[in-house]
């Protein structure tokens, strides 16, 4: 039987994440740049498919946008499909073998919460099968998104758990990681991983900022040379800090006009001064 004390507080769990969501968009405006619709195609696309291949991942480094992506699907698809998220944490991956059972059940109760469902089977590590069971029997149900942020804690579980989710139900994944974590999992778990490279339909790399998706951030006024200001704010986000450091940028600019070249660099150096990092004198623009 469900604890109620347990149920009111994953409830009020799922309404702060939802306002520290709001409050993220607030922030920054989500803004539709080719990364992010590419991910929203294939969300599209998988949608069609009964086959297994529905799983769409997204690499970039630290600061590259991925939670935004979240926020970003939840506001584009969440008038024709629910849209759901999951971080990984630590405990998904077991630090030693007899902490295994125990990463199983973390894994499977975050999932719970993450779809707002409220386990009937129990709660215990010898609930598992049921609880995995009982999972996949509210998957059927509805064909949702499941987003799954920092995919770096994935233990070999997380990935055959997903995998049977795959194969089992319609749920569509978008897992977002960094390229040092996916290399990892090919590392530690290279017959999981190739299995869920098998029901890969799309890869969306992160790594690299356009102008064009930078000038998205901009209001055309900002710069007095648009086109080599964004061409130098992209090739450093790039480098570092990707959609942290653009949304450093752009809070500092305000509204500001007619900003110069040389003033554009002011800007980048002390949003990269406050990150900690320093701007690789020997990589400045050509003069």
């Amino acid at each position: 039987m469900s604890d109620p004390n347990k149920t009111s507080r994953r409830e009020s769990m799922r309404a702060k994440r939802s306002e520290l969501a709001a409050a993220r968009r607030a922030e920054v405006k989500l803004q539709p740049t080719s990364k992010f619709r590419a991910v929203v195609a294939a969300v599209r696309s998988c949608r069609r498919k009964h086959s297994p291949e529905r799983l769409i991942k997204v690499i970039g480094p630290t600061g590259a946008g991925k939670t935004t992506l979240r926020d970003y699907l939840v506001e584009t698809l969440s008038d024709t499909m629910e849209v759901c998220a999951v971080e990984s944490r630590d405990t998904w991956r077991p630090a030693t073998r007899d902490l295994r059972a125990r990463c199983k059940l973390v894994v499977l109760l975050d999932l719970f919460a993450a779809f707002g469902i409220e386990p009937e089977a129990g709660a215990r590590i010898g609930d598992v099968p049921e609880l995995e069971d009982e999972l996949m029997a509210h998957l059927l149900e509805q064909q949702r998104v499941l987003f799954v942020d920092e995919a770096e804690f994935f233990s070999a579980y997380a990935l055959n758990l997903f995998k049977l989710l795959l194969n089992q139900t319609r749920i569509i994944l978008v897992v977002a990681c960094t390229p040092r974590a996916h290399a990892k999992w090919q590392q530690w778990y290279p017959d999981e991983a190739d299995q869920i490279a098998r029901r890969t339909d799309a890869t969306v790399s992160l790594e690299v900022i356009t102008p064009e998706d930078l000038g998205l951030f901009f209001a055309e006024t900002v710069f007095s040379t648009r086109p080599s200001a964004l061409e130098f704010i992209a090739r450093e986000a790039s480098r570092f800090g990707h959609v942290s450091l653009v949304a450093r940028i752009h809070k500092a600019l305000g509204a500001a006009v007619n900003v110069t070249d040389k003033q554009a660099e002011g800007f980048v150096e002390k949003a990269l001064r406050e990150m900690g990092k320093k701007r690789m004198v020997s990589e400045n623009r050509k003069p």
